[in-house]
């Protein structure tokens, strides 16, 4: 009867130990986000490009809920998931977006864009202005 106890304490150490030393380590991992919408959301573009490499079209609109500033209560928007990681200002996920294919000339795509200096965020202007061909146009408030 003390036996398995003493092994499962043991076991419970060694996997601790490991966590403590090597916390990166995919064995430590969550569980793998639910939808490319969440991956994107929760800043885990490994996970987003899974998505994608399994064949999730990144030009295809996505349905993501955001926080709305103005009512306080979350909202649901319909976004490509390059708009999605330009709205939640993850140049990686975006990098990796546009790496992956995405179609810059599509409007919804273009949106990222209007997304970018929506938010003032230099960086994602100035790599999507590189990225989309043409100046798209911009409705008064792109998350609208």
């Amino acid at each position: 009867m003390l036996v398995p106890a003493i092994a499962t304490a043991l076991l419970v150490t060694a996997l601790e130990a490991g966590r403590a030393r090597q916390p990166d380590d995919p064995l430590f991992d969550g569980p793998p986000p639910r939808s490319l919408a969440r991956a994107i959301l929760d800043g885990d573009v490994e996970g987003a490009f899974a998505f994608v490499r399994a064949g999730r079209d990144p030009n295809q609109v996505i349905d993501a809920t955001l926080p709305d500033a103005s009512t306080g209560r979350d909202r649901t928007v319909h976004l490509t998931p390059l708009a999605l990681a330009t709205a939640a200002g993850d140049a990686n996920a975006v990098r990796m977006l546009l790496s992956a294919g995405v179609d810059r000339t599509r409007p919804e795509n273009q949106l990222a864009l209007c997304l970018a200096r929506e938010r003032r965020d230099a960086d994602l202007t100035a790599l999507l202005t590189r990225a989309i061909p043409g100046t798209p146009t911009c409705p008064p408030h792109a998350l609208d």
